[in-house]
């Protein structure tokens, strides 16, 4: 006689279920995923935040579950039951859940233990293929970034007393004695310290994943013989408005 093992296997234990993860001190985030079967399958959505790369940004995330992602989700409604509605608060950080279920809501304010099956293992794992394609799409941007900017380029409307939301303009147009060059793995060179001192600024990077594109040059650091480190330069953040390999158009943020 066949064993009813596999019939049991196949039942779902599984409940819809949305829920809202606040988290923050001055600034706050909210997440949103939401649970939900269609059919014979259950699916996860990625509701809130949305995830950049540059000026892009994904649209809300879908995955079906699998029997070990709806396991993870069991784990998380099993143990959000078993605490109580606030716990301590053991940081300045604040942490708010509110979980939707068909019957039932369940409110949690404070730093429980979530004993590793908390919201961000519950993020993590259900959405890792898309958090996966996300870094993959990130890591493409900043290559076709890197590309663009890579060389010796003039640097025109820089000034000693930079203002915020001034417009700085890097050309190939080789005529200037003021010139940044961007070289390979991020290295960084100025050559128009008189002006605008980055003169022991060695790297830049980018920040591409709040919905604006940053360039970021390092600040400068000096190391004396005892091997104490000091401040020599700031660097400078700007938003790049424009970028093609003969004309970046840029606005400065601050040092």
């Amino acid at each position: 006689m066949q064993s009813n093992k596999n019939a049991i296997d196949v039942l779902d234990t599984l409940t819809p279920f949305t829920v809202k993860f606040y988290k923050g001190d001055d600034f706050f985030i909210q997440y949103e995923i939401k649970i939900y079967k269609l059919g014979n399958n259950f699916f996860a959505d990625n509701i809130s935040p949305l995830y950049y790369y540059g000026t892009k940004t994904d649209s809300v995330w879908t995955v079906k579950l699998t029997k070990e992602k709806k396991k993870i989700c069991e784990n998380f409604i099993k143990k959000a039951k078993s605490l109580p509605k606030e716990c301590p608060q053991i940081s300045t950080v604040i942490e708010n859940y509110t979980i939707v279920l068909p019957h039932d809501t369940i409110i949690i304010d404070g730093e429980c233990d979530w004993n590793k099956v908390g919201f961000y293992n519950l993020l993590n794992k259900l959405f890792a293929e898309k958090f996966k394609e996300l870094s993959n799409k990130r890591k493409q941007l900043e290559k076709e970034l890197n590309s663009k900017i890579y060389g010796r380029r003039n640097v025109l409307n820089l000034h000693a007393e930079q203002k915020r939301d001034d417009i700085i303009i890097l050309s190939r147009v080789n005529d200037s004695k003021c010139n940044w060059e961007f070289g390979n793995d991020f290295l960084f060179r100025s050559y128009c310290n008189d002006i605008f001192d980055m003169s022991k600024s060695e790297d830049y990077l980018w920040n591409i994943d709040q919905g604006t594109i940053y360039l970021i040059i390092q600040g400068g650091f000096n190391k004396d013989q005892d091997g104490y480190i000091s401040v020599a330069n700031y660097g400078g953040t700007f938003i790049v408005e424009n970028i093609d390999e003969n004309y970046i158009q840029l606005k400065f943020m601050g040092r």
